[in-house]
């Protein structure tokens, strides 16, 4: 994803707000590593089950955007549906 679609994506104003604050990471990354971290408050993600679960394991908020189809039955296995 381009930095012009990430914009498009979460916005314009929090891209540009989070630049000294934080970091919008474009390409795969080790999330458990990411999450672990004592720095990160949320994260936005496509709402995989891994997601999820690593996001609840270390008790990081999550924004989510559903991209496939499975990915829309998440809540529904938690219950949060």
């Amino acid at each position: 994803m381009q930095i012009e679609e990430t914009k498009e994506v979460v916005g314009f104003e929090l891209v540009e707000k989070s630049k000294k604050r934080g970091m919008v990471v474009k390409t795969w990354v080790e999330q458990r590593e990411i999450l672990g971290h004592g720095s990160v408050g949320g994260f936005v993600s496509h709402y995989g089950w891994n997601s999820v679960v690593e996001a609840g394991w270390y008790g990081v908020r999550i924004l989510v955007w559903p991209l496939n189809g499975d990915h829309r039955r998440v809540p529904e296995k938690l219950g949060l549906r």
